[in-house]
């Protein structure tokens, strides 16, 4: 089960369609839901999830690029990764596979 936190956060980011709080909040998501690391970012998710997951991370980081003057829209987003239906339970080998430090 996703982190509540995480995503009342993301689902606050992208009901106010801020991409920048929306950014963060997706981080927070990745790392708990995915064991994503400090340096994968927002490529590492997409990378990760793809399908809808992927094509509204492109969205939003086209927005982060586009400054004050974006006219980003959050409901994609958050739809697509309270849809996710991967699992928090990754096999704990996967973290051997990656060096550390």
């Amino acid at each position: 089960r996703p982190n509540n936190q995480s995503l009342v956060a993301l689902r606050k980011a992208c009901s106010a369609n801020d991409p920048q709080g929306a950014r963060l909040a997706l981080l927070h998501w990745g790392a708990w839901q995915l064991g994503m690391g400090p340096g994968e970012g927002l490529d590492g998710i997409a990378g990760r999830c793809g399908g809808e997951i992927a094509g509204a991370i492109r969205e939003l980081d086209r927005s982060l690029f586009a400054g004050p003057d974006s006219d980003w829209q959050g409901d994609k987003l958050f739809s697509a990764v309270r849809d996710y239906k991967g699992t928090k339970e990754r096999p704990e080998q996967d973290h051997c596979l990656y060096p550390t430090g």
